[in-house]
């Protein structure tokens, strides 16, 4: 994967050599929402192994209620997670996200 990567000119970052408090962007999938009181998302589960928290401000209800659905809506879409790499926790990446990128929908091919 690193070879394919690298020919394409992406940087890859071995896992091992992640550095705490520097940003790095994960691709994959949200498979796992915890929520506060109020519903709003405060950490997402990335690929299984990665706890991401997100910081979405109350003071903003309907900023951060519109974001908690995006994330929940499209959970399972494949998405870039640009986070910064706070540490590890047992077989768990902890991480901050600040910005989650996904793909542009494709339309249902009319039939």
């Amino acid at each position: 994967m690193k070879d394919f990567l690298d020919n394409l000119g992406v940087g890859f970052t071995d896992i091992a050599d992640l550095k705490e408090g520097q940003a790095y962007p994960f691709y994959g999938f949200i498979t796992a929402i915890s929520e506060n009181s109020d519903g709003i998302v405060s950490e997402i589960v990335i690929n299984h192994n990665m706890k991401a928290k997100v910081n979405l401000s109350s003071e903003d209800s309907e900023r951060a209620n519109k974001f908690s659905s995006l994330l929940k809506e499209r959970s399972l879409e494949p998405g870039i997670f640009m986070a910064t790499f706070c540490g590890r926790d047992g077989d768990f990446l902890i991480l901050q996200c600040n910005t989650v990128i996904f793909g542009k929908r494709q339309e249902e091919p009319v039939q």
